[in-house]
């Protein structure tokens, strides 16, 4: 089972933990049922961070964006879209533990939005977003405790993958499971 911080106490068959697989073993268990060190963690390869953009547009939906695309920006920065009815999701890979600045963020939204008005012939995207919200590293780290703020844990880097996988299992805890990026795409389906 588990124990909230409050102190309660929740019994159970299974523990499945969809955190970031670091943080369940370094935040959420005790030192005996650890098993990986922290330096551990820190040689690990990592997916970039992300800046990722949610809008809202406020009147019909964008009929020449398609569902799911990638396009390059006009500074060269590659961009992940995904487009339903009135929303508009988009991600741009960066590097593990970017910071940046208002000023920073501002120049990358502008420049998001600029290039999906020239690619998708759209006029005026800016007047016709009711509502938007972005997010960085920081707020990955901050909200989803992802390890230094990566988007889809581990690299599947030769000995990261295969082989050389992280368990789906605890070796030291019964019945606990990591259903987590960190592991690998088919944990869902393995846990």
């Amino acid at each position: 089972g588990i124990t909230t911080q409050q102190g309660r106490q929740y019994d159970a068959d299974i523990v499945i933990s969809d955190a970031d697989y670091q943080y369940t073993e370094t935040d959420l268990l005790s030192i005996q049922d650890r098993q990986y060190s922290p330096s551990f963690w820190s040689t690990r390869r990592y997916s970039p961070s992300a800046y990722v953009l949610h809008i809202q547009l406020n009147d019909e939906p964008l009929n020449n964006v398609p569902q799911a695309a990638i396009i390059t920006t006009n500074k060269n920065h590659d961009v992940y879209i995904h487009h339903h009815g009135k929303q508009l999701i988009v991600v741009m890979p960066v590097p593990l533990n970017s910071t940046y600045k208002g000023q920073q963020l501002s120049s990358i939204r502008r420049e998001i939005i600029q290039s999906l008005e020239h690619k998708f012939a759209i006029t005026n995207l800016k007047k016709r977003i009711m509502n938007s919200q972005s997010l960085t590293g920081k707020d990955m780290v901050q909200r989803y405790n992802s390890y230094k703020g990566n988007i889809a844990g581990l690299q599947p880097t030769l000995f990261q993958s295969g082989l050389w996988l992280l368990n789906n299992d605890s070796r030291k805890v019964d019945y606990l499971y990591f259903d987590s990026s960190s592991d690998s795409l088919i944990t869902p389906l393995l846990v």
